[in-house]
């Protein structure tokens, strides 16, 4: 017999030393026959007897073999070369085939690009999508390359878990269905194989828990997709702008008259306010500029007027009385002429009034009666009528109920102001003695909250909030008339106005001459006085201005019907006259500041980040998987850590006996119709580990 080279000693030694548990060389049988043996014979390779024989042929087939070798001196030293160099190499092969290394680098590598991921979409979060990527890749793009790879490289720790988890499910103490190795096995291929594991072993925790995430991998790809949104919000190219007022200030207009100068209105106030009084019952707008189609202004807070109107029904009482006909237009001064004498005889009208009850009644709506026919018949009638609760411009300086009725405290705080309206649905219903609309309006000074846009070419705003400064002002500072500067301007009943809203530090502001240049056409055109000389007519506007001087400008206004768009409720036609007011503040040359604005649309990156939970959990879920299969398993000192490979079933299969059970199955029908209903463990033998059936016998077919 020749002898062992010492290389082939190493290589025998290797060969030992890497089989699992390798008993000791006496425990092996010597080679027998086995085609004339049966399973349970002495002569059977796996039995007991048998075990001394085949030590001593495994030893002699293996020397026998071994003398064959030749190395001659070049080849012994090549060899010894290249073994120092292989070892690190083979340690790593090792720690890779044997242990759980090549798994733990891939759960690396994939949250490594879970992190990348992560971090490129914070960086674009909430960024304008540029018109060129950086190197011609998109987010997309990116996004696609870092999630494939991610999730291929959690495939590999996922994969190779469920196959370990194979093993270690047979190899328990309880016996299991010889199919759930085919179950398994298809498990690890895929979501569909682990569906249907899930569904056949329900309630086992670990290998329920790595089915799912299986099934859960399948969705990674949507939710990817779903991680990056495109919307569009206000651009920073085409700035646009619209004005605002902190400050108003007013040129103050004077008028020489009655030996003295007097305030008088500002042109552009005065023109405002006569087209939102006399105009077509629609709200004026701010001028602003939008380079686009599309632009849209921050909330901000601008100086105005703000409005609001209580219900006066109830002041109405309907008769047919005496009254004192100062609505009749025949009893005008712009009629009949600012030297001729107008008559104050009362007159008999049959309408709804104010003050029913007494002497100083005032008809609102109604007709007077013609005496001159028998019985008397319906002659003009007053179809629209508004009063002030306080006329300091009038020389009368006539007030009604304390200069307000409803408002009593918004009066002590210095309002804009505060009046009365009346108005009747349509000239028939006067005549039919159909009740009124009556609202008392007060305009106060304000700071108002506002945001705008304009969309597609429609400029529009709307009032966030509002704040009114409700400070008390005593008497006379409410309706007092007085010189600014002394001996040079004459001014009615105005103080300061100042604004300071709560948690802020800017004031608003408006000198008392600006006031009252601001208020005086409200006394230039309240009252007035809407009649009709009978059903059929056109109605006239009738306006008694008496300017700050003291001098009659009353004046007569015809209107058509059918072309003046009457304010469909007293609320609506006071908001018009405030936003007017508010639009001529901020409009204003020496008191208007730009409130700069988006011109544009423009698309921007919005990451959604919910859509990322779930690949972050199948991450997790993965980490936890491998660690739970590392410590329920073998280690790699104790073998068994075959995970996917095929070459286990091969080295480690069915006994004989469970060969021999299954007999001649061929189809993969018989197979599986048999696997289903064998028990099997997996256990040690001295060859290694086999499936074998349950103790109570094996399969018997039906």
């Amino acid at each position: 017999m020749a002898h062992l080279s010492v290389q082939s000693q190493t290589v025998l030694d290797e060969h030992l030393s890497l089989s699992p548990r390798t008993p000791d060389l006496g425990q092996f049988p010597s080679p027998v026959n086995y085609g004339s043996v049966t399973p349970t014979s002495e002569h059977h390779p796996f039995s007991e007897r048998s075990s001394t024989q085949f030590q001593k042929s495994f030893v002699e087939k293996f020397q026998n073999t071994s003398a064959n070798f030749t190395f001659n001196s070049k080849g012994d030293e090549q060899l010894s070369q290249s073994s120092a160099s292989h070892t690190v190499g083979s340690r790593l092969q090792r720690e890779i085939e044997d242990g759980w290394l090549w798994e733990a680098l891939s759960w690396v590598i994939s949250a490594g690009c879970m992190l990348a991921l992560t971090v490129l979409l914070g960086l674009y979060n909430n960024k304008p999508l540029p018109a060129r990527w950086p190197s011609g890749i998109s987010l997309n793009a990116a996004i696609s390359v870092l999630s494939s790879i991610g999730k291929y490289a959690l495939s590999v720790p996922l994969e190779n878990s469920l196959g370990q988890l194979k093993w270690i499910w047979f190899r328990s103490k309880k016996t299991k269905k010889l199919i759930d190795l085919e179950r398994f096995d298809e498990a690890s291929r895929g979501p569909w194989g682990a569906f249907l594991l899930l569904w056949h072993i329900k309630g086992k925790k670990l290998a329920s828990f790595a089915a799912v995430i299986t099934i859960l991998s399948l969705a990674m790809d949507p939710f990817f997709q779903q991680i990056v949104a495109y919307p569009q919000r206000p651009g920073e190219f085409g700035k646009s702008t619209i004005t605002r007022a902190v400050k108003f200030f007013t040129h103050e207009n004077l008028e020489y008259a009655n030996g003295g100068n007097y305030s008088i209105s500002d042109e552009s106030m005065w023109s405002a306010m006569e087209s939102a009084y006399f105009g077509d019952g629609k709200e004026s707008k701010i001028d602003a500029f939008c380079p686009t189609s599309n632009c849209q202004w921050p909330e901000f807070q601008t100086l105005g007027v703000c409005s609001k109107c209580h219900d006066a029904s109830e002041l109405l009482q309907f008769g047919c009385m005496p009254e004192r006909g100062e609505w009749l237009t025949q009893r005008s001064t712009a009629m009949l002429g600012i030297n001729q004498t107008i008559s104050t005889a009362p007159v008999l009208s049959c309408g709804w009034f104010f003050n029913a009850s007494s002497e100083d009644r005032m008809l609102m709506s109604g007709y007077v009666l013609d005496n001159t026919t028998s019985p008397p018949s319906p002659g003009e009638a007053l179809f629209i009528r508004s009063l002030a609760t306080a006329t300091p411009a009038d020389a009368d300086n006539v007030t009604y109920w304390d200069r307000s009725y409803y408002y009593k405290n918004e009066s002590n705080a210095l309002p804009f102001w505060d009046f009365l309206v009346v108005m009747n649905k349509n000239v028939s219903s006067v005549y039919l003695h159909e009740r009124p609309e009556a609202a008392e309006c007060v305009l106060q000074w304000c700071v108002k909250n506002i945001t705008a846009s304009v969309i597609n070419g429609e400029y529009k705003e709307e009032i966030v909030s509002t704040f009114i400064n409700e400070t008390q002002v005593g008497y006379p500072a409410r309706h007092e008339s007085k010189w600014r500067p002394p001996g040079t301007s004459y001014m009615h009943g105005v103080a300061d106005v100042i604004i300071e809203p709560p948690g802020q530090d800017e004031q608003f502001f408006v000198p008392d001459y600006t006031v009252f240049q601001t208020v005086n056409p409200f006394y230039c055109f309240i009252p007035s006085y809407m009649t009709v000389a009978n059903i059929t007519a056109n109605p006239l506007m009738r306006v008694d201005n008496k300017n700050t001087g003291g001098m009659d400008n009353s004046y007569i206004l015809n209107f058509n019907l059918t072309e003046w768009s009457k304010p469909s409720n007293i609320s609506v036609w006071s908001d018009i006259m405030a936003t007017a007011v508010t639009n001529t503040i901020r409009s204003f040359p020496n008191s208007s500041e730009p409130v700069p604005g988006f011109g544009g649309l423009e698309t921007y990156i919005h990451i959604q980040w919910a859509w990322i939970s779930l690949p972050v959990i199948i991450l997790f879920g993965t980490a936890m998987l491998l660690i739970c299969v590392i410590i329920t398993g073998p280690t790699k000192q104790e073998g068994g850590v075959w995970k996917t490979s095929p070459l286990p079933m091969l080295l480690h299969g069915p006994s004989s006996q469970l060969r021999a059970d299954f007999g001649d199955a061929w189809s993969m029908y018989d197979m599986r119709r048999k696997a289903r209903q064998v028990d099997v463990v997996l256990r040690e033998e001295v060859d290694g580990l086999r499936f074998h059936p349950d103790k109570n016998g094996s399969y018997a077919e039906k």
